[in-house]
């Protein structure tokens, strides 16, 4: 039996991730989320799941939503959508409905109010895909947390990545270490681009410069 590609996404990224779970975030609420939680406050958990679960699956209930045997699979499966949506997949991937034993992404609603869609940008629907959210523009990248901290707030391939020195211009990086151009792919950044201090004017816009004399450029750090 083919397994939907979700369940495999979910199954491989998560296993490494661990089991913990983290509330869904709406993309409209981020900013006051990220506020509240950064005072000290808790954001509220997913619905629990009260139905009972197989022993044999419960690494795979918590994390995808797979919580009873079946044993003529001779695997674990969800038995409803109260399964799908108590699970870290639907919090964290939006794969939060319930299709044939299993759990898949098929909501546009769902990706915006995923914990990544808050956090890098991954908020617009795409079909029978491993990962259904995806970053498509600069609307979805924008408002994220990862590209307010991070400049990565173009969207290219479905993800939010620094792309110009304009995506770096307005992130914290920039604003504390100086790091306010877009630099070349290298092996240090495995390929990627990502806000860097190009020059002195660069360093000099931080706070790093000011409170620390770190004023210098040097190998895209300040010095």
């Amino acid at each position: 039996m083919r397994l939907p590609p979700s369940y495999l996404f979910v199954t491989l990224s998560l296993v490494v991730a661990g089991c913990k779970r983290r509330p869904p975030q709406r993309h409209q609420a981020m900013a006051s989320s990220t506020t509240a939680l950064a005072a000290g406050g808790s954001a509220s958990a997913p619905a629990q799941n009260t139905q009972t679960i197989d022993s044999r699956c419960t690494a795979f209930c918590a994390i995808s939503g797979l919580c009873f045997y079946d044993p003529q699979v001779g695997r674990c499966k969800a038995r409803s959508e109260a399964d799908c949506r108590a699970s870290n997949s639907c919090a964290t991937s939006g794969i939060c409905t319930f299709v044939d034993g299993y759990c898949q992404g098929t909501k546009a609603k769902d990706c915006q109010a995923s914990e990544q869609c808050a956090e890098a940008g991954r908020c617009s629907f795409i079909a029978k895909a491993a990962n259904p959210c995806v970053a498509r523009s600069a609307e979805d990248c924008g408002p994220s947390a990862r590209c307010k901290r991070l400049g990565e707030c173009s969207a290219d391939k479905g993800k939010c990545r620094v792309m110009t020195d304009a995506d770096c211009n307005h992130s914290q990086v920039c604003r504390d270490h100086g790091y306010c151009s877009a630099s070349k792919p290298s092996p240090a950044t495995r390929g990627r681009v990502v806000c860097a201090a190009l020059s002195n004017a660069d360093c000099q816009r931080g706070t790093d410069c000011r409170r620390d004399g770190h004023c210098t450029a040097v190998a895209g750090s300040c010095r």
